[in-house]
């Protein structure tokens, strides 16, 4: 029996009570902490004989062993630069993570690439329009004449485009 990939970081306990019912049903679950740091989470593509394997917590699975995935959540602080090293290696880690996702041989719940597309506020608004929710007129935008020019003479809500996780390290 092939086991079921969850996708997910190490504060992702949301995904917990899901493993635990796969589990109890006699279901095999590799759960894939993604944001994890060195030597706890490692992902590994190999060309020329297009094998994939996922090591999270000591434990190892090849694409071949893999039956579904379900992505529960990236993790949100991935793309934050905490230094010029961490920061690069986060966005490597996430680049090789979204390729080895999409090219599992396995059906997905949620692939982690639409997760991520998802997530992001920009989208939401732009799909929120386009099906016909009433969306607010609203601004995106770093450029502070800008951002001034449209909040002149109106109330305005102001909001972060991404999740403001701080990882501390005590």
């Amino acid at each position: 029996m092939k086991s079921v990939l969850i996708v997910t970081h190490r504060n992702g306990f949301e995904a917990d009570p899901i493993i635990d019912v796969l589990r109890k049903r006699g279901i095999d679950v590799f759960r894939f902490n993604c944001d994890a740091d060195e030597g706890v989470s490692f992902a590994s593509f190999v060309s020329k004989k297009d094998e994939m394997e996922l090591v999270c917590d000591g434990r190892r699975i090849k694409s071949e062993e893999l039956g579904m995935g379900w992505c529960q959540q990236m993790p949100p602080y991935i793309s934050q630069a905490s230094n010029k090293r961490e920061s690069l290696q986060r966005k490597n880690l996430l680049a090789l993570q979204l390729a080895i996702f999409d090219h599992l041989p396995i059906p997905w719940l949620n692939k982690p690439r639409h997760v991520a597309y998802a997530s992001n506020k920009v989208n939401q608004l732009i799909v929120a329009q386009t099906v016909g929710f009433v969306v607010p007129e609203t601004l995106v935008s770093n450029d502070p004449r800008t951002i001034r020019e449209f909040a002149q003479d109106r109330i305005v809500v102001a909001k972060n485009l991404a999740t403001p996780w701080v990882v501390s390290r005590e």
